[in-house]
């Protein structure tokens, strides 16, 4: 009773985890890199607060909403991280005082383009002891003081006056770079892949619906002409058709039936089965002359009796055809890439 009573706790848990991951994942990761500016430490980072986020809905009563908790959590896992790596880190920390008191050098339209007035961004924000930069990045994700108060622990008064200060170090342009800065990550989401494994799957049992009901089409129309046309040839050649559609249908179901993405993956497995299936109709689109195309052939020729004319018409037709499923093999190609990088990056 004890381990089925675990399971179910973890189970509640790894939700909880999952629910927060997908709708405040982009702001995490806007976190981390306020933290940490080195790509490779920042990931390092990234791991940490999400390891830290799990954990922590292991206890969590909701004494608060789920935003706050995970901000909470975020900005504690990241703060105990700068402490450990102060002596890798050579630059002093100020606070929001001292940074206003500096002289603004650059201005944000001097700025060369938005990654660079981003970059002086978070150089700033990059500036501030732990505590300001709570309440800095607080702001920035657009926390009310009370909130942004329940996280750091500071006084709604405090709060208010050090988000005034904020107002006037930080000007529109660089809250809306910061709501709209390019996230490293956001390409790759477990929720997101899910719902683009859907997709394709429901693409795909379509695109089989449609070719069953026309194979049936298909062999429902030569059958009858085999009984109905008298010369042998026309038989032949309908009989070698209905054939040709038979193999093709047991490939398609053999070789093209899709698979659902399994409920308990993770995101890399998520992400290597979603490749899996990618590859496997990529492949079946490239090679599609020779199981869908080809087995229709003889019997194209015995029916038409060779005659040049219709045989031409059948051959633009499987042109098409064959073009139609190289672009979507090439556009497969594409996805199957972006999942590649995903994987080594």
């Amino acid at each position: 009773m004890e381990g089925v009573t675990t399971l179910i706790v973890d189970r509640e848990q790894d939700e909880r985890y999952r629910g927060a991951a997908a709708e405040y994942g982009g702001a995490v990761e806007r976190l981390a890199r306020a933290y940490e500016c080195d790509p490779d430490w920042r990931r390092d980072l990234l791991q940490e607060i999400h390891l830290a986020l799990w954990r922590s809905f292991a206890g969590w009563e909701e004494r608060c909403s789920v935003r706050t908790w995970v901000y909470r959590v975020a900005h504690n896992a990241a703060m105990s991280y700068v402490m450990r790596q102060r002596r890798r880190n050579a630059h002093v920390l100020v606070s929001l005082e001292e940074l206003e008191a500096t002289p603004d050098g650059v201005s944000a339209e001097a700025a060369a383009g938005q990654r660079a007035a981003l970059d002086r961004l978070l150089g700033l924000v990059q500036q501030l002891k732990p505590l300001d930069r709570q309440v800095i990045l607080g702001y920035l994700e657009g926390l009310d003081a009370a909130s942004i108060g329940e996280i750091t622990g500071l006084a709604p008064g405090n709060v208010a006056t050090k988000i005034h200060r904020i107002k006037n170090l930080l000007s529109r342009q660089f809250h809306r770079l910061w709501q709209q800065q390019p996230l490293e990550n956001a390409g790759v989401q477990l929720e997101d892949l899910r719902g683009r494994a859907g997709k394709f799957e429901s693409r795909i049992r379509n695109r089989n619906r449609r070719e069953y009901i026309a194979a049936a089409a298909v062999m429902l129309v030569f059958t009858s002409y085999i009984f109905i046309f008298p010369d042998w040839i026309t038989r032949l050649g309908s009989a070698l058709i209905l054939a040709g559609t038979i193999y093709v249908v047991v490939q398609l179901y053999r070789r093209s039936t899709p698979v659902s993405l399994p409920a308990d993956f993770g995101l890399v497995a998520s992400v290597e089965f979603y490749r899996r299936e990618l590859v496997r109709q990529r492949d079946l689109g490239r090679s599609v002359w020779r199981w869908y195309l080809g087995p229709l052939v003889p019997g194209m020729v015995m029916f038409t009796r060779g005659k040049v004319l219709m045989l031409a018409i059948y051959m633009i037709v499987f042109g098409l055809v064959w073009w139609v499923n190289q672009r979507g093999a090439a556009r497969l190609t594409r996805q199957i890439e972006e999942l590649d990088r995903y994987l080594t990056s």
